[in-house]
């Protein structure tokens, strides 16, 4: 996250010591509990900038954002690797 101008901040609904952070084009998902070198990074997550991102409060691991290059997308937080959609 060095160098990126963070957006937005959130707390996953489902655990209160998880917080999610839009920087630039990726999602950064901290965890209080542990080492900040462990947290969740979906790196390029938009090909521009991230504008806005939500948990699912009746899914749990289930995150959307939205970006400038004007795509939604659903991830899937167990799997980061790619969108479910």
């Amino acid at each position: 996250m060095e160098g990126e101008s963070i957006q937005r901040v959130k707390r996953d609904p489902h655990n209160s010591d998880v917080l999610g952070i839009a920087a630039g084009n990726s999602i950064n998902q901290l965890d209080q509990r542990i080492d900040v070198k462990s947290s969740l990074k979906i790196a390029d997550a938009h090909s521009d900038q991230v504008l806005d991102f939500d948990y699912n409060s009746n899914k749990l691991h289930t995150l959307a954002t939205s970006g400038a290059d004007g795509a939604v997308r659903i991830w899937d937080l167990r799997k980061t690797d790619r969108c479910v959609l």
